[in-house]
């Protein structure tokens, strides 16, 4: 990250400076300016340089030269060429009518493509060199055979080193204690109850500290707030465009640490989905491009200086700059990308050390809220035991003295050495990248505490939707968990089994929607053995995508038929209010399939339309497994979105929920 730092504000000054120059007025971070492939060009050209005899080192030269060019050109005109360019082309096919965007997240999600224009532009030297006339090799002296385990020791401790992610020490891993502000402009500490429907009626982060305590740290709300020197660790969570007069006094508590928030959203083109960049560590470890255990949302973009270092940036995002005009809309800005708006590698997550203690920051809250904890929950514990860690801080100039040791070690095997060398030089940096990865996340499974867990599958390819807000997802659903008094996990980790075994261990329900990948021996078995124990499965399907989950039916007895009821009851277009009212009381299924293999007397039939059982729970051990036959009735749609809610679905998802003995039949039963 240090050694980010400082090629980011070099690249920013220099594209700055030829954007001032230009009248472009742009200003690009790494990634966009296209460095990394501009990094590998160069070391090309120079291994070309170094090995050409005299004679063919002007071309090589002369490619250089071009690259120079080309680079300038690029950082200073690229962005508006390439929109003029697009937007010359759908003006001659006609395809775009004026005024309207031409492709989602214009001009930004075309703006990102100048590292592939500038790649496609500096191929060409590089490739007319590599097939050039052939000048020879110049004559080398016979190769000095350096010892091989100096060679990968030393390669791989400077790459460590360089790589180096700040593992937690011993003092994080006793039970941490975390405070959290009482009252505050961004605070709200509800949860999820019983007659508050709407995704956004779920609270703010009432059930953080559910979490927290289920991971054994120990969550307290004061009126005061600490320095993060004196209490061990300091996160600060802050929002977009200086959200309810936020930003200015999180920058004055952030001064002494050289992160501050910018007047900003930090927007991606694809709405945080392919558009993240990760420094590698315990902290990231896990993180993906999906977006769905980072949660990350519209938050401001961070400024960093000193020893402030990024953990997680929009890599392919600008910097929308905010409307102080736009009172009634938070104070956001176009969303569209301006000249003159940063573009590229903001950092929307920074750490940074004061003392012994550490600082966190986000410029964005959405990952520690209730409805994205299901996702989220690893990624934020791991956040809060890293900065209750008081234990030794590299020094930032470790990584960039190491990096400069690594140059060493590669030149004099390039020197004195030959390709075998070499090859030692990238066992060792491998090896040193391992080790870096291995080291300790320090992120334990939660066990519960006063809510007892409900593992939701997400490892079987299941037809549902990560993403939040989306009408397929299960937002829905882990809020209703809450709203029944449990904590929901969201498991996306079950590869050859339903998850972390620990998490199902300590859960009392399991809920797998419309599973796309069939269910292991192994895992049948755990689940089996969960259910005798007490746990409770939970599983929503239909006929038409049954097949995966075959060997689970099976296993539970129960089966779904090709008879498409549709929905259940039939909805007609309805005029008056009141009537819709009472209808909305009911449950209502959106694609419903019979359910069959139910046995008279053992097993109960919750819910039937006519003959056909829709809902059957069967008694297992001392748990039980219900099946669905409606693969949507538990995702958004169906359940609760923002601002509107089913609640005839939600009061009937509390009667699944609930331990068997207390429910009888339901009346709907074989009407």
């Amino acid at each position: 990250p240090s050694v980010w730092v400082f090629l980011d504000r070099a690249t920013r000054d220099v594209t700055s400076t030829l954007g001032g120059l230009s009248g472009s007025e742009t200003s690009l971070g790494p990634s966009v300016a296209g460095i990394p492939v501009l990094t590998l060009v160069l070391a090309y050209l120079a291994a070309r340089f170094i090995d050409s005899r005299r004679g063919g080192r002007t071309a090589v030269g002369l490619s250089l030269l071009w690259v120079v060019v080309l680079a300038v050109v690029g950082w200073s005109l690229g962005v508006t060429l390439i929109l003029r360019a697009l937007d010359a082309g759908l003006d001659l096919a006609a395809i775009s009518p004026p005024g309207e965007m031409p492709v989602p997240g214009y001009p930004a999600s075309v703006a990102v493509f100048l590292p592939l224009v500038l790649f496609a532009a500096w191929l060409v030297p590089t490739i007319a060199v590599a097939a050039g006339p052939a000048s020879g090799p110049r004559a080398r002296p016979a190769p000095h055979r350096i010892p091989v385990l100096p060679v990968v020791t030393v390669s791989a401790l400077f790459t460590l080193l360089a790589a180096w992610p700040a593992p937690p020490s011993r003092s994080s891993m006793r039970a941490p204690v975390v405070l959290f502000p009482e009252h505050g402009k961004l605070l709200g500490w509800e949860v999820p109850s019983v007659g508050v429907e709407g995704l956004d009626r779920a609270g703010m982060f009432g059930l953080l500290p559910e979490y927290l305590k289920s991971c054994g740290i120990e969550a307290r709300r004061v009126n005061d707030v600490l320095s993060a020197e004196s209490l061990g660790g300091l996160v600060v969570l802050g929002d977009h465009t200086d959200l309810l007069g936020s930003r200015d006094p999180l920058n004055q508590l952030l001064e002494p640490y050289g992160v501050s928030f910018r007047f900003d959203s930090a927007f991606t083109p694809g709405h945080w989905h392919n558009d993240a960049g990760f420094f590698p560590g315990p902290l990231t470890r896990g993180l993906d491009d999906a977006d769905n255990r980072f949660q990350q949302s519209t938050g401001a973009s961070l400024e960093l200086r000193g020893d402030a270092v990024p953990v997680a940036t929009a890599r392919w995002g600008f910097s929308d700059a905010g409307d102080h005009a736009n009172k009634d809309n938070a104070f956001l800005g176009d969303y569209i990308y301006q000249a003159g708006e940063p573009l590229g590698d903001l950092p929307v997550v920074a750490r940074a050390r004061h003392g012994q203690g550490r600082v966190i920051v986000f410029g964005d809250t959405s990952a520690f809220q209730n409805i994205a904890l299901p996702y989220s929950w690893e990624f934020v514990t791991r956040t809060l035991r890293l900065a209750t860690d008081r234990g030794p801080a590299v020094p930032s100039a470790v990584p960039l003295l190491a990096v400069a040791g690594w140059f060493l070690v590669a030149a004099a095997a390039a020197t004195l050495g030959g390709t075998v060398e070499w090859a030692w030089v990238l066992a060792g940096t491998l090896a040193g990248l391992l080790a870096a990865a291995a080291l300790p996340a320090d992120a334990p499974a939660p066990r519960g505490g006063d809510r007892p867990l409900a593992l939701v599958d997400a490892a079987h390819f299941n037809a549902v939707s990560l993403d939040v807000w989306d009408p397929k997802a299960l937002t829905a659903l882990n809020v209703n968990l809450a709203r029944n008094g449990y904590l929901a996990i969201v498991d996306r980790d079950g590869d050859s089994e339903p998850g972390d075994p620990a998490l199902l261990e300590a859960a009392e329900i399991f809920v797998s929607v419309a599973p796309r990948k069939p269910f292991s021996r192994s895992e049948l078995d755990r689940l089996r053995a969960f259910m005798e124990r007490g746990g409770r499965v939970v599983v929503a399907l239909g006929w038409d995508d049954k097949a995966p989950a075959g060997t689970l039916l099976a296993m539970a007895g129960l089966d779904v038929s090709a008879v498409p009821l549709g929905p259940v009851p039939v909805l007609r277009k309805i005029n008056d209010d009141e009537i819709f009212r009472r209808l909305q009381m009911e449950p209502h299924f959106a694609a419903a399939w019979p359910v069959t293999g139910g046995a008279p007397g053992r097993d109960e039939i919750l819910y039937a339309s006519g003959d056909y059982p829709v809902v059957v729970r069967r008694p297992v051990g001392r748990g039980s497994f219900t099946l669905v036959g409606d693969s949507r009735f538990l995702l958004n749609r169906t359940l609760e979105e923002e601002g509107t809610s089913w609640q005839g679905n939600v009061a009937f998802l509390r009667r699944i929920f609930e331990a068997p003995a207390s429910l009888p039949v339901s009346s709907q039963a074989l009407r």
